[in-house]
């Protein structure tokens, strides 16, 4: 399933992804995805060790929950963490492991849809995308238009100077 997503599908219209988001093997995958990030409690204080223990009695209950339409996430719970090389604090949303699972599988449906229209000077927030491969690139590939629209500032700005001394 998750192939299928990364190479798409004929014609490039997806119709319903819901049923992929609660597949039996994505969930799985969702829950070891989340099991090796490993992360805090929630507010169920549950912590990723003890969903693992009961997942496959809770992973099909998660599954019923979203097949049905009635899933309803828990509240997050808010934590105050020092800020880097400050000392004030700055918050932090913990969602309850079931959560993250639920927000991973879905991750796993919509994330390969959606990288392939991406462009490939995009390194916002992507998989194997990161600032440090961008700054690798040589300038004039990082920004092809930037060369271009500094021309044109350019030429705006003498435009703009040579209006102003018509006028006076």
């Amino acid at each position: 399933m998750l192939e299928t997503l990364e190479r798409g599908i004929k014609g490039g219209k997806w119709f319903s992804l819901m049923d992929k988001v609660w597949k039996q093997e994505n969930l799985q995958s969702a829950l070891m995805q989340v099991s090796r990030n490993g992360g805090a409690a929630g507010v169920d204080g549950q912590r990723c060790q003890e969903y693992l223990q009961s997942g496959p009695e809770r992973l099909q209950r998660l599954q019923q929950q979203l097949q049905r339409g009635d899933y309803q996430p828990k509240p997050v719970k808010r934590v105050w963490i020092p800020k880097l090389g400050s000392k004030e604090l700055r918050p932090l949303g913990i969602p309850a492991v079931e959560d993250r699972v639920t927000q991973t599988a879905l991750r796993n449906v919509i994330e390969p849809i959606f990288e392939n229209i991406f462009a490939e000077h995009s390194y916002g927030l992507r998989k194997r995308h990161c600032r440090r491969q961008r700054d690798k690139r040589p300038r004039n590939q990082r920004w092809p238009n930037a060369c271009f629209t500094e021309l044109g500032l350019f030429s705006l700005a003498i435009a703009r100077a040579k209006a102003s001394q018509l006028q006076r």
